[in-house]
């Protein structure tokens, strides 16, 4: 397997890290999609080429990434020497001089993983912004114990967020800080970070572009208060699973998502209640969908998940268990119905959208097709770009002058408007007239604007017409009037292949539904166009 060139860096970049003489735990820092995996595997693949009686040990959460390493590092390696020891993979290997390992099953077995004679020296931590910043937990629990062991113990985290709430602290401006910071922090380095290249990933096609869409609905959250840095779950639940809520959004990301001919739905959920009321809404719409939380057993979640990737679902509904672990490269539009303020969960959202496919990554217009991200809940605007976040954490506060907020007594910012505790909005002699304010309005991706608001238009007549481009490949040119004037333009790519042809397919069979053949030649598609193909109403365009 032949790694990416950024791939190749990360794997010298570390090397070059210990070679230097440096005593610290490093971080290797990089976006969801661009094949931290492949880095793991390629390390370890070295790691023990050079020094083949090292003992390494992988430890993450899920047995999804435990499954996704392992194959990785068989794709790389193939007889690399590696066990597994993780109950929901129902394996206990505890000898192999590669242990894959879950850490709810290891973190009471150091002693049966290593030893004097046969020491783990190694231990990666893959997403390892879940470790907590105090001194407690599983894997802190787990990584003492391997060090009383072996004091020589070094570790390597991989995250694509590496940082991680800090306990007692709620604001919406602060309480976050980087691993490598604090006296009880575990990473001490950043070895390697690929964060402030996603621009260029997506230009060369490593990952997709993330296309937000401004939406005029969006979640009036001024009641919910802030509770262990994020909205309190019971109050967040009981808006988001509110009837007339769910219905808000779905009204408006439907047919935003239709119209951009989006085929692969991930629906971010605050609560199981949502997800199922979701899905219920979805389904009486037409739309095939299903819910994946952590009550799914594995074999549903298995099968959902498979039906939505070969397109035979078109929604799938998540409660918190699709932001890691999950690899659908397919998704091509999120809906989020999932307010946050954790930049590290909004940042995992947004990567569920970003692993690359032919058909994300073609030209329409002057942008790459990407992922569309529907965001009803004030996340874009409220994080920025995910590859420029400023986080600020208690010490990084200025002094200022203060206010007592009447909602929850909480000591702010004397020119704050809005509570950043719990959402008390302060009268201004200059606030604007309430209305619902839009939500998308900001970039993602630092570079990439959002998507400008479709325009509808009432349709009065249709011409169909062959046009031959540069290609010199025939198409068929369709044209939408609203009166005198012609609104907008398409191009039925009937004679191509891969995507294009596909796209065609579908869009044949929408204007003639029934069993018919599906004209391979303009010529052909020609004869029938005027007589038999459905002609809409109305059509939504939106300028790129």
């Amino acid at each position: 397997m032949i790694l990416r060139p950024y791939q190749s860096d990360a794997v010298n970049a570390l090397f070059a890290y210990f070679n230097s003489g440096n005593p610290g735990n490093p971080l290797i820092v990089m976006p969801t999609g661009t094949g931290k995996s492949v880095v793991i595997a390629a390390l370890i693949q070295r790691i023990l080429t050079d020094y083949p009686t090292t003992r390494v040990l992988m430890a993450t959460h899920v047995k999804e990434l435990i499954q996704q390493n392992l194959d990785k590092l068989l794709r790389v390696w193939p007889m690399a020497p590696v066990g597994v020891y993780s109950a929901g993979l129902k394996q206990n290997n505890t000898d192999a001089p590669i242990l894959f390992c879950g850490i709810q099953s290891v973190w009471n077995k150091a002693k049966a993983l290593s030893s004097e004679a046969r020491p783990v020296e190694l231990v990666f931590i893959d997403e390892c912004h879940r470790v907590p910043l105090q001194t407690d937990g599983t894997y802190r629990r787990f990584i003492a114990a391997l060090t009383r062991l072996n004091p020589h113990l070094r570790l390597i985290g991989l995250t694509a967020t590496p940082y991680r709430h800090i306990p007692g602290t709620k604001a919406m401006t602060g309480g976050y800080q980087s691993l490598t910071v604090g006296d009880d922090r575990l990473f001490t380095d950043i070895a390697y970070d690929l964060t402030a290249a996603l621009v260029p990933l997506i230009r060369q096609d490593y990952l997709a572009a993330l296309w937000p869409q401004p939406t005029d609905y969006r979640v009036n959250l001024k009641d919910i208060r802030i509770e262990n840095g994020d909205y309190k779950a019971g109050q967040l639940n009981a808006l988001m699973e509110r009837d007339e809520v769910i219905a808000a959004i779905l009204d408006e990301a439907i047919p935003l998502a239709q119209a951009d001919d989006r085929q692969h739905w991930l629906v971010f959920c605050a609560g199981v209640e949502a997800a199922h009321k979701t899905a219920a809404n979805l389904m009486a719409r037409g739309i095939s969908a299903a819910v994946v939380a952590g009550d799914t057993s594995d074999r549903d979640r298995a099968q959902f998940i498979s039906d939505f990737k070969a397109g035979r679902l078109t929604a799938l509904v998540s409660v918190g268990v699709l932001t890691t672990g999950f690899d659908a490269p397919v998704t091509d539009c999120l809906i989020i119905a999932r307010p946050t303020i954790s930049p590290v969960l909004w940042t995992q959202m947004c990567g569920r959208g970003m692993r690359p496919t032919e058909t994300k990554c073609a030209m329409e217009g002057e942008r790459k097709r990407g992922c569309l991200v529907l965001d009803f809940c004030g996340n874009v605007d409220r994080h920025g770009p995910i590859d420029r976040l400023q986080l600020k954490g208690p010490a990084q506060k200025k002094r200022e002058p203060t206010k007592t907020c009447p909602g929850c007594e909480a000591e702010i910012s004397i020119f704050a408007q809005v509570c950043p505790e719990c959402g008390y909005e302060f009268e201004s002699a200059e606030k604007p007239p309430a209305e619902p304010p839009q939500s998308g309005k900001s970039a993602i991706i630092a570079g990439i604007s959002p998507i400008p608001p479709p325009v509808r238009y009432d349709v009065s007549r249709v011409a169909y017409s062959r046009h031959v481009g540069k290609s010199g490949i025939p198409t068929l040119r369709v044209d939408y009037f609203s009166g005198f004037l012609r609104v907008a333009s398409e191009w039925v790519c009937l004679e191509h292949t891969g995507y294009a042809r596909q796209k065609a397919e579908r869009w044949w069979r929408e204007r003639r539904p029934g069993p018919c053949g599906i004209p391979g030649y303009v010529s052909t598609a020609m004869v029938s166009c005027e007589r038999d193909l459905k002609t809409p109403t109305a059509i939504l365009v939106r300028t790129l």
